[in-house]
């Protein structure tokens, strides 16, 4: 009895949680790979996919990223981050932070408040400037008396803009400390690995199949690593 009451407490405590997204979304998650001879690059890839994918019935919206929050790899990996005039624990030039790289409406499809600032736009694209969303953690902890916005960063000794500042949000599991946390535009940041989001009015699942032909259709060689939605996620 007193487990089943410290369980029955913590799933109590887990609601009350801000994860930094919507977990009530209907969203079906596709992590795909796309092979070394695939015939499309990946630019030539996610647009007309979007546009593909949005024009299905019952879809809603549709977006893609590196990962998403309580896949398993939501953390991300991490880039090593200088940040001038800041001064940093035990003279270090530089940190690790975890980052993810994010689509277009990434953030309006998931869920995540921008508190201050931009979401990223086309001009944010391969060609443009380097820019970047940072969590509230990462504004407070650096920044605690200034604005972020508008200053610049060296991630891998690329010069980057933060454009913007996000809620928190929690990655690997509902529990886990906060710590700071990068966006960048997938078109930056692009990788043959990635997770495809969409949005239905129904049960996710339902759509599953249609999902994957218009994907096959694009790319005939590219892996489905998984098929879920958020909600099996979040269990």
């Amino acid at each position: 009895m007193v487990t089943a009451g410290l369980l029955v407490k913590s799933l109590l405590l887990a609601e009350q949680i801000n994860p930094g997204f919507d977990t009530k979304r209907n969203l079906l998650t596709i992590e795909v790979a796309q092979s070394s001879d695939g015939a499309q690059s990946l630019s030539q890839f996610y647009a007309p996919l979007m546009d593909k994918l949005r024009g299905l019935p019952g879809v809603k919206q549709a977006s893609y990223s590196r990962v998403v929050p309580f896949s398993g790899s939501g953390g991300g990996a991490t880039r090593k981050v200088s940040l001038p005039g800041v001064e940093l624990p035990s003279g270090q030039d530089w940190l690790d932070i975890h980052y993810n790289a994010v689509g277009p409406d990434y953030f309006r499809i998931i869920g995540t408040r921008i508190l201050r600032g931009r979401d990223f736009s086309p001009a944010d694209g391969a060609g443009g400037p380097r820019t970047t969303l940072i969590n509230s953690t990462m504004a407070r902890r650096f920044w605690p008396v200034q604005n972020p916005i508008g200053h610049h960063l060296k991630v891998e000794n690329v010069d980057c803009q933060i454009i913007g500042i996000v809620e928190d949000g929690k990655n690997e599991w509902i529990h886990e400390q906060t710590t700071p946390y990068m966006y960048f535009p997938f078109a930056q940041m692009p990788i043959s690995e990635a997770t495809i989001l969409v949005e239905v009015t129904g049960d996710p699942r339902t759509l599953a199949d249609a999902v994957r032909h218009e994907i096959r259709a694009l790319d005939k060689n590219v892996l489905f690593l998984s098929v879920t939605t958020l909600h099996q996620l979040m269990k």
